[in-house]
């Protein structure tokens, strides 16, 4: 049950920084295509 825990809080905290990095990660694609 704990293993549950830990694993669910782990996928939140990678969703979290997913949603942060994303937009920079299309900007940057957008970037390099752009040149």
């Amino acid at each position: 049950m704990r293993a549950l825990v830990r694993i669910v809080s782990w996928l939140y905290v990678v969703a979290i920084f997913g949603f942060i990095f994303l937009p920079v990660v299309v900007l940057v694609l957008f970037s390099l295509q752009a040149t």
